[in-house]
């Protein structure tokens, strides 16, 4: 078996081809992040007449490497995006260079074969949702910064630019709106999906930016499972305890999306708001002394218990609805 390691850069990658981390038929090889590039990049994995099921390794870099990974999927060839700190954590060397991390990619692949999970592109209201997602998330970070600008400049005497900062904000907010219309309007284009985000919205302190930052992780309410997802967005935590002297507390590692992980605790702030067993649970929490972050964080992952929940069931939200395992 062949396996080749890719690391991605923007305008670049560069690859390594190895049968064992010993054996490298080539090693740190740079091509251009084109199609062109590409095409010479196969080519010259073809000259080694390598297995079709042979895995191509990349890491999850966003949108640099996407192109690449469709083009190679098109091609029938096994492509394997794995997370950036699942390999990093394989690893102890300092060194750090694009042609050493494509080789730690591909020995990476060796290693742990029996681990690598086929990627394939996302369906296309996936990836049209990921994209209006993603220049929200853009135009509320530039309004935020306007009104910090706006409130600045209205304590000051001078006040001349106030006005710019007010139609700034003015302008965002309308782009802001009218994403959130086309979201809305994405998802009407299939009846299933309409249906779950219709019952998604009936959960308390659940909304549409939450709705559609799972229905992004979930690759179209696909994926549906509590446990991996909580464990894909680093929100269990985990021990960390060794003998008699090592006793940490458990951390969450944060990993995964972090819009999804933002989304998780805003909703669980909002959802104590509203009557029902998630505000009873944190405020019977609260008056034996618990931590309040804390007891937020077990409602960020009930609130993504339910949500997957509502999702298999292709129920609404049911508040009388008891589970032995839901508010233990």
């Amino acid at each position: 078996m062949h396996y080749i390691g890719i690391d991605i850069a923007k305008d670049t990658f560069t690859a390594t081809l190895l049968t064992t981390p010993e054996t490298l038929l080539f090693f740190g090889e740079t091509y251009d992040n084109t199609e062109d590039g590409f095409k010479k990049f196969l080519k010259r994995v073809d000259s080694f007449h390598i297995a079709a099921e042979s895995p191509y390794i990349m890491e999850a870099t966003g949108v640099y490497g996407e192109h690449l990974a469709t083009f190679l999927y098109h091609k029938e060839r096994a492509i394997h995006v794995e997370p950036a700190v699942k390999i990093s954590r394989a690893f102890r060397d300092d060194e750090k260079t694009d042609p050493i991390d494509s080789r730690m990619i591909a020995e990476y692949g060796f290693r742990y074969r029996d681990q690598l999970h086929p990627w394939k592109p996302k369906d296309r209201i996936v990836e049209e949702i990921r994209i209006l997602m993603v220049n929200r998330e853009l135009f509320v970070k530039q309004r935020t910064a306007s009104k910090n600008v706006l409130k600045a400049m209205q304590c000051k005497t001078a006040q001349g630019l106030t006005h710019f900062h007010k139609e700034q904000v003015e302008f965002l907010t309308t782009h802001i709106k009218n994403i959130e219309g086309a979201i809305l309007e994405t998802f009407k284009q299939n009846a299933i999906i309409q249906q779950h985000v219709t019952n998604l919205d009936t959960i308390p302190g659940v909304g549409l930016i939450y709705i559609a930052n799972f229905f992004d992780v979930t690759d179209g309410f696909v994926h549906i499972n509590y446990r991996s997802l909580a464990r894909y967005l680093g929100i269990i935590p985990r021990k960390h305890l060794s003998g008699t002297s090592i006793k940490k507390k458990p951390r969450s590692k944060k990993t995964g999306p972090a819009r999804m992980r933002k989304q998780l605790f805003l909703s669980s702030m909002t959802s104590i708001k509203k009557d029902g067993p998630l505000k009873d649970y944190f405020y019977k929490k609260q008056a034996t002394g618990k931590n309040g972050k804390i007891v937020l964080a077990i409602i960020a992952n009930k609130l993504l218990k339910i949500s997957c929940a509502v999702v298999l069931s292709g129920q609404p939200y049911d508040p009388k609805y008891k589970s032995v395992h839901l508010l233990e």
